[in-house]
């Protein structure tokens, strides 16, 4: 059970440093070349915001799992 809780505790920390990764790419990528996304009709930020809600739901149910294995545990 620890192994799993461990393991889960690392997959937990990769999700949440992907969104950072990406988010942060974007907002640069924005800055950098602001007329590509001139063209679209969304803003430039929509797919952060979009990536910002799976990973929150991913992370709220890695977090239920670990509270799961947690309470096992103890």
């Amino acid at each position: 059970m620890k192994t799993a809780y461990r393991v889960l505790k690392i997959v937990l920390w990769s999700v949440v440093t992907f969104f950072v990764g990406t988010s942060s790419y974007r907002c640069y990528d924005y800055y950098v070349h602001p007329g590509l996304y001139a063209a679209t009709s969304a803003p430039w930020y929509l797919s952060i915001q979009i990536n910002a809600v799976f990973t929150v739901i991913i992370a709220a149910s890695l977090l239920m799992v670990m509270w799961f294995i947690k309470r096992k545990i103890n």
